[in-house]
């Protein structure tokens, strides 16, 4: 699962917004949705009226899954000191009244602590550049 994400990720952020948006036509013929507008459908999900030249410049990722290995946790917050922002989040479905409930718990980073390591991963990333830098 890591790696895949990892992957796709890499493959999204070299992505231009016109690939984006043949991509995700392609994605709604499949699914019998060619009524979409594929181009609308970005924006409003990215919560712009109009294409921006950094499309794909901050790729995020996110891993979502039941349960999450020491090696995967051990990995994102080592990844995480390193500048690259990877949450993880756990599902959990439960069966109440015949109907499918989830719980939705973010694991890393901590909700309580987000703001804070990020703080401490800009700091980290400064300290790093002025060393490569030199004095």
């Amino acid at each position: 699962m890591d790696l895949q994400a990892i992957r796709y990720a890499a493959m999204v952020s070299t992505m231009k917004f016109t690939r984006a948006v043949e991509r995700h036509a392609d994605y709604l013929r499949r699914i019998g949705k060619s009524d979409i507008d594929p181009t609308q459908a970005i924006l409003n999900f990215l919560g712009w009226t109009e294409p921006e030249d950094h499309f794909a410049k901050d790729t995020r990722i996110v891993l979502v899954s039941g349960e999450f290995s020491k090696e995967i946790t051990t990995a994102v917050l080592w990844l995480n000191d390193r500048d690259l922002e990877i949450t993880c989040v756990r599902l959990c479905p439960y069966s109440w009244g015949g109907r499918t409930l989830v719980d939705i718990q973010q694991v890393i980073p901590l909700p309580e602590a987000t703001e804070h390591q990020v703080q401490l991963r800009h700091k980290e990333a400064e300290k790093r550049r002025a060393q490569e830098n030199g004095p």
